[in-house]
């Protein structure tokens, strides 16, 4: 067994500090980081909790005062590891943090960064970004760092073309040298085959006039760079798009686009994305459907605001793709829903919560669980507050969702001030956190540190705060 003493090097009331870990030959730093303007994590606490998990649970762990030593025993046998740091207080956390996955190993040193902030209280970054935006993409990319590609002015008026990048290692933004052909908002995401990541549609706004666009790119993380490929069959915004195989994705919805749905497929006889027209059968109206999201059996739920626009799509039957639409024509108690939260929780299973009530126009919060074996809706976990529009993102393990901001009003003009955690397979309720401030149209990630980046938004009453994005460290308790 490897022993893992741990020593406090100073850490100030609101500076960066360190934990050093002493396995056999090597030495493990776990810089915790404060990357925020008001946080104090070092207010009030008097010691240390040194935890390391594998596998999603803790198999070692030690307390100790700020001044002491701690020693951690059996360490090297569990391979792939997670710290997690708290400062306590009369046994209370009061300020947390976790590492990213790192694998120790004898003889080489590691500095392992730690986002370190009191728990369950969001922060602004100290870090402006690159641009003021809302309604961006948002994508957490393979190496950790976050994509933000788009969006709205803080003004409303027009759209942004401009790319960033968040790290979470610096704690910053950075402008991309990438660029978009035209400024998009609510652009749709998703992964190639190469992992490279796909922006599908989207609006543009010029001149007071918004109008949907066509446009499909393609970003490579790697260096950096990208590519505009050929367009979608139909301008689409407002759109959802599900990526029901590695391949093959599902896009639906828009003004104007009647009875057709797309398939954006790679096609490797071509070496490229192409997207091929669907004229759904039996009443589908494209322009009706408000969300939709794939299992990884290959099939679809489309919800909508009408019978004809809500069901299935089975992308892997063997009837034809303008066939393989089944319409729920009466969804029991669940009313029919403009921007709910939709996602699966399980293979099978789809989480439905919030969204705007399509008949009376109430913001919802109850949520509805639907089991596509039985295509049908039964009640489910609902959310902390009604919302419309919300962003959300998974985060951590055991089925846990990071959900933020959207609005409480159909007319988009009141935003939600907070963010929730929620484990819709459980009904578990995680913390309630208040914004730093509203954030109309802002985007939630978790980061691979399980730290919450939130970006983007606006608050009328404070334009001058646009710029700025938060971050907070959940803590689940005991």
């Amino acid at each position: 067994m490897i022993p893992l003493v741990a020593l406090l090097v100073a850490c100030g009331s609101s500076t960066d500090g360190e934990l050093t870990v002493h396995a056999d030959t090597s030495t493990v730093t776990l810089s915790l980081r404060n990357p925020t303007v008001d946080a104090d994590p070092m207010a009030g606490v008097d010691g240390w909790r040194v935890e390391v998990v594998a596998d999603g649970d803790v198999v070692a762990s030690d307390t100790f005062g700020l001044d002491e030593e701690a020693t951690i025993e059996h360490v090297a046998e569990y391979g792939v590891i997670r710290f997690q740091v708290a400062g306590t207080r009369g046994g209370d956390v009061r300020s947390y943090g976790r590492s990213m996955e790192v694998v120790p190993t004898p003889g080489v040193d590691l500095l392992v960064p730690v986002t370190f902030l009191p728990v369950n209280e969001v922060f602004a970054l100290a870090s402006p970004m690159a641009a003021p935006r809302s309604a961006h993409a948002a994508v957490l990319l393979r190496d950790g760092r976050v994509l933000l590609a788009g969006g709205r002015d803080p003004a409303g008026a027009g759209t942004l073309s401009d790319v960033e990048l968040y790290d979470v290692v610096d704690g910053a933004f950075a402008a991309s040298a990438a660029t978009l052909g035209t400024g998009t908002a609510d652009p749709r995401a998703a992964w190639t085959t190469e992992e490279e990541v796909l922006l599908v549609g989207g609006a543009e706004i010029e001149a007071g006039k918004t109008s949907s666009l066509a446009t499909v790119y393609r970003y490579g993380p790697v260096d950096d760079t990208l590519e505009s490929l050929s367009p979608l069959v139909e301008a689409r915004r407002d759109h959802c798009l599900a990526q029901y195989l590695p391949n093959a994705i599902l896009v639906l919805g828009g003004p104007g686009t009647g009875a057709t749905a797309e398939e954006l497929r790679y096609q490797s006889d071509k070496g490229a994305w192409l997207s091929t027209r669907i004229d759904l059968q039996g009443g589908f109206t494209s322009e009706a459907v408000t969300g939709c999201a794939a299992d990884e059996g290959g099939r679809v739920l489309v919800l909508g605001v009408d019978g004809t626009a809500t069901g299935t799509w089975d992308g892997l039957s063997d009837v034809p793709p303008a066939e393989a639409f089944v319409p729920i024509r009466d969804p029991g108690d669940t009313p029919w829903l403009r921007g709910a939260v939709l996602l699966f929780r399980e293979p099978g299973v789809a989480w439905v919560a919030g969204g705007e009530d399509a008949e009376s126009g109430v913001v919802r919060r109850e949520g509805w669980d639907f089991r596509m074996d039985d295509a049908a809706f039964a009640a489910g976990t609902g959310l902390s507050a009604p919302r419309r529009g919300a962003s959300w993102s998974p985060w951590m393990e055991g089925g846990w969702y990071a959900v933020c901001c959207g609005t409480s009003d159909a007319e988009g003009r009141n935003a939600v001030p907070s963010l929730e955690l929620v484990n819709p397979a459980t009904g578990a309720d995680g913390p309630v956190m208040d914004l730093d401030r509203e954030r109309l149209d802002g985007r939630i990630t978790a980061l691979p540190d399980g730290s919450l980046l939130v970006t983007g938004g606006f608050d009328a009453r404070t334009p001058a705060a646009a710029a700025t994005a938060a971050i907070a460290v959940p803590y689940l308790g005991e």
